[in-house]
């Protein structure tokens, strides 16, 4: 049966107040010992807010974040809409506008061959293979996933919430394109995420006290692979790559 993440997890969340927490650390996952998720369900089921909570001091439990109901609601929108594909469609992420001028496509004038006309000069979107540097027209690059684990994996999850700002350390801002910094100034303050300072591999593959209580409700909820699928298939994670090095990856009918 399909999952409907937005059903699926506010259903867990209104008869599971509490949540067992989960972390990402330095891409291990293991659990957040002594801490909790902890949801306040208002008027008619809707969610209020969730809590972080460390239980060291049973007596008096001390709120380490919150995410409120409406970024938790901005949240689940950012696997909804536009931004994200599923195993069978991923490849029109061509047609995404913030995905096309991320990666700079423009149109460039080629040099093609016609059978009857000869050689004749014709305009064609193009823009550089991101693993070799080849400029090619965008029709003959392929769509790689560049974190390419299964959606079990916490892999793909923790490269989409880098562009959340649910990581303790922040993308790389010396990357060509940026994407993961833009995300960060677009989306991260709607669902609770920092503007952090760029980090080391560890801090980038390690969650900060907002990721633990995404990560942690949808992992309690055995939601993890729904949104695995959803990261792994998000524009944050599809790069254009040329042929031949989409097949050195590892990759099979990469067209």
């Amino acid at each position: 049966m399909a999952v409907n993440l937005r059903v699926d997890v506010i259903k867990y969340l209104i008869g599971n107040q509490y949540s067992d927490a989960s972390t990402v650390d330095e891409g291990t996952v293991s659990k957040y010992h002594r801490h909790k998720v902890v949801a306040d369900i208002g008027f008619l089921g809707s969610l209020t807010s969730l809590e972080l909570r460390d239980y060291a001091n049973n007596n008096k439990p001390a709120v380490k974040a919150t995410i409120t109901g409406q970024q938790f609601d901005n949240f689940l929108k950012f696997f909804e809409g536009e931004l994200s594909f599923t195993a069978t469609n991923y490849r029109d992420v061509k047609k995404l506008p913030l995905w096309l001028s991320t990666y700079e496509v423009t149109d460039k004038l080629w040099e093609v061959r016609h059978k009857q006309h000869g050689s004749m000069a014709q305009l064609e979107p193009a823009t550089f293979c991101r693993v070799c540097g080849l400029l090619l027209p965008l029709k003959v690059l392929t769509v790689d996933h560049q974190k390419a684990q299964a959606a079990e994996s916490s892999v793909p999850i923790v490269r989409v919430f880098r562009g959340l700002g649910l990581t303790s350390g922040g993308p790389k801002t010396y990357q060509v394109t940026r994407k993961n910094k833009k995300a960060v100034d677009a989306y991260a303050a709607s669902v609770g995420g920092q503007t952090a300072q760029p980090g080391n591999l560890g801090d980038r593959t390690t969650l900060n006290n907002a990721g633990i209580i995404y990560y942690s409700v949808f992992k309690a909820a055995n939601l993890e692979a729904g949104l695995g699928e959803k990261c792994l298939h998000h524009y944050l994670n599809l790069r254009p790559v040329c042929g031949r090095c989409n097949s050195q990856l590892g990759k099979s009918n990469v067209w």
